[in-house]
């Protein structure tokens, strides 16, 4: 399941009015009070997030569902060109499983992982990315050891698996490390810290050579500059 956006060259000003009709005769054979229905609205064609780089015009969206056995397309849908995939997702797999009614495992991006999309999909099995800026995920990588990882069958990888709950749905969330990335953040994490440790000794540096009126006042000096090192502490020997 994804969704892209499709812009149009044209102003497209014009809005269709909203019209209720009064359903009399389907209310009386059902045996109900009259009954008021808002007539379709056309979809906005108007500014959003571009997938296709040109935020400057006017756009709609086509979300789409295809099978994973042959990319064949199952469900599509247009819809307004201001619409937010993490706020619609959701509903696009729910209405999906109404509609096609198959035991279906519906595979996404991140943009699928919020609370309150999961909570409307707890009867649908669904596959997706857990972002990192949800705080529950980014103190999971943080806090795993490496003796929790296990090799994959594919060279150069390994997993480690943790039972979830978040937002009131027990998950399975697996993480992922590669050997390869690993070594590649490390390295760019030391050209980080050589760097850093240039800065910091021009500090102190600069700090050795002023006068102070007392003790004190350097160590108030001293602290306040520390607090501005990432990978560095100051300690008395």
């Amino acid at each position: 399941m994804d969704s892209t956006s499709f812009h149009v060259d044209g102003e497209y000003e014009y809005s269709l009015p909203e019209v209720i009709f009064n359903n009399q005769k389907q209310s009386e054979y059902l045996g109900k009070e009259n009954e008021e229905e808002k007539s379709p609205q056309a979809i906005k064609l108007t500014y959003g997030y571009s997938r296709d780089h040109r935020p400057d015009l006017k756009q709609f969206i086509t979300e789409l569902v295809c099978s994973g056995d042959g990319d064949i397309p199952i469900y599509i849908k247009s819809v307004s060109g201001n619409e937010v995939d993490s706020k619609k997702f959701g509903e696009i797999a729910v209405d999906y499983q109404k509609r096609i009614q198959v035991d279906s495992l519906i595979v996404a991006d991140s943009a699928l992982y919020t609370e309150s999309n999961i909570k409307l999909m707890s009867s649908i099995k669904w596959l997706t990315r857990v972002p990192l800026t949800i705080k529950l995920a980014k103190s999971l990588v943080k806090s795993l050891a490496e003796s929790e990882f296990v090799k994959s069958e594919k060279t150069g990888y390994s997993y480690a698996q943790k039972k979830i709950t978040y937002g009131d749905i027990e998950q399975r969330w697996l993480v992922v490390q590669s050997q390869d990335r690993k070594k590649s953040d490390l390295k760019e994490l030391s050209k980080k810290i050589e760097k850093a440790l240039l800065n910091t000794q021009s500090k102190l540096k600069k700090l050795a050579q002023e006068k102070f009126a007392c003790v004190a006042d350097a160590k108030k000096e001293l602290t306040k500059i520390s607090k501005e090192f990432k990978y560095h502490q100051v300690k008395k020997y």
